[in-house]
C-alpha cells in the first residue's frame, strides 16, 4: 500500500495589521466653503461641519474671535491632498514655493507688500464702517452688506467660486456695525476733551452736554441751584468718559445708561454690557440734580471731589469686565442731601 508523501502544511504567518492612522486635523478639500477650516474640524471629530460654521458666526459676532482664528487656521493648516496627507503650506505656496523650488526673494516681498496692503484696507474698513454706523450711517453699510450677500449667493449659483469671497468684506463691514448700533454708539457733538464749569442754572444748555469721542468734564461746584429747584442735566457720551462733579449740598438723582463701558455714581459702581442704572429716593427740599446719562462705550461718573475721578485725569481705574463694586470705604462719598441727613 503506497504512503501518501509527507507532506508539510504551509507555514502560516498572523496577518500583520497596520495601525491605525493616527487622525491629523487637515482643512477639507471636498468640504468647505471659503478655506476649508470647518469642514476640516467637522472630518476630524466626524460630525457635521455645519456645528462649526454656526459656532464660527456666533464667536465672529460675540468678540471678534472668529475673524481672528479662522485665517490664522487657514494659513497655518495645511489642505488634504485627496489621499489624508497634507498639501504645502499655504504660506509656502503662497509666496511661490513648489515642492524642491523655494520662492524668489522677490515674488515673496511683493506678495507680502499685497498681504499688508490688504489688512490694512480691511482694517479701515472695519473702523469706517463701525464709526459710519456711530455717526448715522447705519443703514446705508447695512445696505451695502445686504448687497455683497446678494452678490455672493449670485455668484454661487452661476458656478463662480470666486464670488464666494465677496463674504469676507460683508463680514468685515457687518460686524463692526453690529456692535455699535448693539452699544447704541451714536456721534453727536464734537471730539476731544471738554471742560465745562457753568455758573448759574441758566449757562446749562438746554439739551445737555454731548461729546461724539473723547472725554467730558463737567464741574458744577460753582454753579448755583436754588433751594427746591430741580436741575435736568442730559450728558450724551458717543465713545469715550464723562465726569460730573457736584457739591455735597445738591441731591444728586440719576439714570444712567451705557452700551458697555461702566457707571458710577456717588460710590456705586456697575461695569459691563447693557448697563442700566437708576438712583432716586430723595425726600429734602434741599437743591436736586437729575442727571440723564447716555453712553455708547466707555465711562460715565458723578462725585463730590476731582480727586475722586476714575476715568477722567490720573485716577483712572476701570476694573475688570463685569465690574460691579460699591466702593464706599474707599471713595466715602455721600449723597446725604437728598435725605437732609
Amino acid at each position: 500500500m503506497t504512503q501518501p508523501p509527507d507532506t508539510q502544511p504551509p507555514d502560516t504567518q498572523p496577518t500583520e495589521t497596520a495601525p491605525p492612522r493616527p487622525r491629523r486635523f487637515l482643512r477639507s478639500r471636498r468640504n468647505r466653503f471659503l478655506g476649508g477650516v470647518c469642514g476640516g474640524l467637522g472630518e476630524y471629530f466626524a460630525v457635521d461641519p455645519i456645528l462649526f460654521r454656526v459656532a464660527a458666526v456666533a464667536l465672529a459676532v460675540v468678540g471678534g474671535f472668529a475673524l481672528l482664528a479662522y485665517p490664522v487656521l487657514w494659513i497655518f493648516v495645511p489642505r488634504d491632498d485627496g489621499t489624508g496627507n497634507p498639501e504645502p503650506l499655504p504660506v509656502w505656496r503662497l509666496l511661490g514655493g513648489r515642492e524642491g523650488k523655494p520662492p524668489s526673494a522677490g515674488r515673496a516681498l511683493a506678495i507680502v507688500g499685497v498681504v499688508l496692503l490688504a489688512l490694512f484696507a480691511a482694517l479701515a474698513l472695519f473702523v469706517g464702517a463701525g464709526w459710519a454706523t456711530a455717526a448715522g450711517g447705519g443703514v446705508v453699510v447695512a445696505g451695502v452688506v445686504v448687497a455683497l450677500g446678494f452678490l455672493a449667493i449670485a455668484g454661487a449659483i452661476a458656478g463662480r467660486k470666486r464670488a464666494r469671497w465677496l463674504v469676507l468684506p460683508a463680514l468685515i463691514l457687518a460686524l463692526p456695525s453690529g456692535i455699535v448700533a448693539a452699544a447704541g454708539v451714536k456721534f453727536e457733538g464734537g471730539y476731544g476733551e471738554r471742560d465745562y464749569r457753568p455758573v448759574s442754572r441758566a449757562a446749562l444748555p438746554a439739551d445737555g452736554y454731548k461729546i461724539a469721542a473723547g472725554s467730558l468734564w463737567i464741574d458744577l461746584r460753582d454753579t448755583h441751584l436754588g433751594a427746591g429747584t430741580t436741575t435736568r442735566l442730559p450728558v450724551h457720551v458717543g465713545m469715550g468718559a464723562a465726569t460730573v462733579i457736584v457739591p455735597e449740598s445738591v441731591c444728586v438723582q440719576a439714570q444712567a445708561k451705557n452700551g458697555a463701558g461702566v457707571v458710577n455714581v456717588l460710590g456705586h459702581q456697575h461695569g459691563g454690557v447693557d448697563v442700566d442704572y437708576a438712583l432716586s429716593g430723595a425726600t429734602s427740599e434741599a437743591p436736586r440734580l437729575d442727571v440723564d446719562a447716555d453712553v455708547g462705550m466707555g465711562a460715565f461718573e458723578v462725585i463730590h471731589d476731582p480727586s475722586e475721578a476714575r476715568f477722567n485725569g490720573p485716577h483712572e481705574s476701570f476694573g475688570p469686565p463685569g465690574f460691579h463694586r460699591d466702593d464706599g470705604d474707599r471713595f466715602p462719598l455721600t449723597n446725604r442731601a437728598c435725605t437732609g441727613a
